[in-house]
C-alpha cells in the first residue's frame, strides 16, 4: 500500500470512549487520527516493522499531540521535519492555529497499540571445561614451576 492508497481509501471513525491505535490493513482503512498516523509511518518503512520501531526509538518519526482551534486533539506523524495527517492526507506543516503538545513516548505508543515491550535476553554461558590436554599442560608447568623455585 502507498501512502496515495491511504489517503483516498481512508475513512474517518472515532474510537468513542476506548481509543485504540493499530496499524490499518489495506482492505480495511477505516480508524482516526492516531491509526492514519501509524499506518502512514507503517508505509513509510516499506512496511518493516522492525524500522517502525527503529524510527520511533531514534526519533526520526514521531507521534506528535495537537490541540486544534476546535479544541480537540489530534495525532499527526511526523518524520523527518515532514507532517501527515487524516485531515491533509498529503505531507504539510502545521497551521500556527495549530498548538503542539508532545511527543508520545514510544512507551505510551508501544501501550496504546497492545505491543508489549521487547524484553532483553541475557543468557550465561557455563564455562567449557578444560580438556585432558590442557590439565595435563598445567600440570606439568606447575611442576617445572615448582622445580624451577625450589632449586631443581
Amino acid at each position: 500500500m502507498t501512502l496515495e492508497e491511504l489517503a483516498r481509501n481512508f475513512v474517518y471513525k472515532s474510537d468513542g470512549d476506548k481509543d485504540t491505535w493499530r496499524i490499518l490493513k489495506p482492505d480495511d482503512l477505516v480508524g482516526d487520527c492516531d491509526d492514519y498516523a501509524l499506518t502512514a509511518l507503517y508505509i513509510v518503512c516499506g512496511g518493516d516493522m522492525d524500522k517502525f520501531w527503529e524510527m520511533l526509538e531514534s526519533k526520526s518519526a514521531s507521534i506528535a499531540y495537537y490541540k486544534l482551534p476546535s479544541g480537540s486533539g489530534h495525532a499527526v506523524l511526523h518524520v523527518e521535519g515532514r507532517y501527515i495527517d487524516n485531515n491533509y492526507r498529503t505531507w504539510f506543516t502545521p497551521p500556527h492555529s495549530w498548538v503542539y503538545g508532545f511527543d508520545f513516548t514510544v512507551d505510551r505508543i508501544r501501550e496504546k497499540m497492545g505491543v508489549p515491550k521487547p524484553t532483553v535476553q541475557v543468557t550465561a554461558k557455563t564455562p567449557e571445561k578444560p580438556s585432558k590436554k590442557v590439565l595435563v599442560g598445567i600440570g606439568i608447568a606447575v611442576a617445572l614451576l615448582g622445580l624451577v623455585v625450589l632449586g631443581g
